[in-house]
């Protein structure tokens, strides 16, 4: 992941996604236990949401330098974080590495150019039985120039993302598409007509399009 300032301002738009957070966290739930490791942890608007939950400890790792200010503002003060700026490297090279149970990348992986590696990299801080929580925008055909601003490499197709994850030893047990309705505005507003985030329309989104499509999304869940 590189430093990269643009990246954080157009990103701080998110903090008011609150229900599409809680959304994202209400599909992981089940799977996060107690000693959680939340790799690109940005601004710390998902991490307030993580300490919500019945956990011991947070680790917290954020690269960029001005995020990095900001996550820190935010949690210096919470007893179960543990703030660290960097990648997952510094905890690689670390001669007493510790394990988690839970590893969270909540739009981060599309960020790190050897994704591959940071997978493979996993496995040596990950616990036998802990869980590794993957969340990434999807489908290539909608990698836009906006994607390529705030650095995005790639997007993910969820059957080639599977297929990446056995390859490296993992075993999946939950797997879909989250948030089709964003998947057709995205594709018109940033694909089509080159737009960008903001506060204004990400609030609009997350109050108006979030409540509705989670009710959908529940009662046709295979869609």
């Amino acid at each position: 992941m590189s430093d990269n300032k643009y990246y954080g301002r157009d990103l701080e738009a998110m903090s008011w996604a609150k229900n599409y957070n809680k959304w994202i966290l209400d599909e992981i739930r089940e799977y996060i236990g107690s000693n959680i490791l939340e790799v690109g942890a940005g601004s710390g608007n998902f991490s307030k949401l993580l300490l919500l939950l019945p956990i011991k400890k947070l680790t917290c790792l954020e690269p960029s330098q001005n995020m990095f200010k900001i996550l820190s503002q935010k949690l210096n003060s919470e007893h179960k974080v543990i703030l660290k700026k960097g990648g997952i490297e510094i905890l690689i090279n670390n001669k007493n590495k510790e394990k988690f149970d839970t590893v969270l990348y909540i739009n981060v992986l599309e960020h790190i150019e050897k994704d591959e590696e940071e997978l493979i990299n996993i496995y040596e801080i990950l616990e036998n039985n802990g869980h590794l929580i993957i969340f990434v925008p999807a489908f290539m055909w909608l990698y836009s120039n906006f994607d390529r601003k705030i650095g995005h490499f790639r997007r993910y197709d969820k059957k080639n993302l599977e297929t990446i994850l056995r390859e490296k030893g993992f075993e999946i047990l939950k797997s879909k598409y989250f948030d089709m309705i964003g998947i057709i505005l995205w594709l018109f507003f940033f694909k089509i007509l080159g737009r960008t985030l903001s506060s204004s329309n990400v609030s609009l989104y997350d109050k108006i399009i979030v409540p509705l499509e989670r009710k959908i999304e529940k009662k046709y869940p295979h869609l």
